[in-house]
């Protein structure tokens, strides 16, 4: 769980899961990225096949996060319909002013968190 999911495209390690504190699961973009076509289908893929049922919180780092399609925003829409049974929050941290201005047009902020600056302000909230 915690290696850098190689995408099919040009085979570019792009990103990863790992385990915080043995209760927050953290994904992490390893470059500036961004999340649009075949790589939004991609990654909505992985996502859901990820096992992260068993977390207090899904805490995803955009500090690495250039921009996002609609079909990478569906990706974390997926991922929410998933979790929501479960209460378990997803946090979108390090957000760009515009990608933030982005989720909070479209009303975004109702399902996820994106108030957190950092993943270490995130874990503090949600990680104990």
């Amino acid at each position: 769980m915690n290696h850098w999911y190689t995408i099919s495209i040009g085979g570019i390690p792009l990103f990863k899961v790992e385990k915080v504190n043995g209760t927050c699961s953290v994904i992490k973009l390893k470059e500036p990225t961004r999340i649009t076509g075949e790589i939004s289908i991609e990654f909505r893929e992985w996502l859901l096949k990820q096992k992260l049922e068993q977390s207090k919180a899904v805490i995803f780092d955009a500090d690495n996060l250039i921009f996002i399609d609609s079909m990478g925003i569906a990706s974390f829409i997926a991922l929410y319909k998933k979790l929501s049974q479960s209460r378990i929050p997803i946090v979108l941290c390090g957000l760009s002013p515009d990608l933030k201005n982005l989720f909070m047009m479209l009303k975004l902020n109702t399902l996820f968190d994106i108030d957190c600056d950092s993943v270490s302000m995130a874990l503090e909230r949600f990680g104990r």
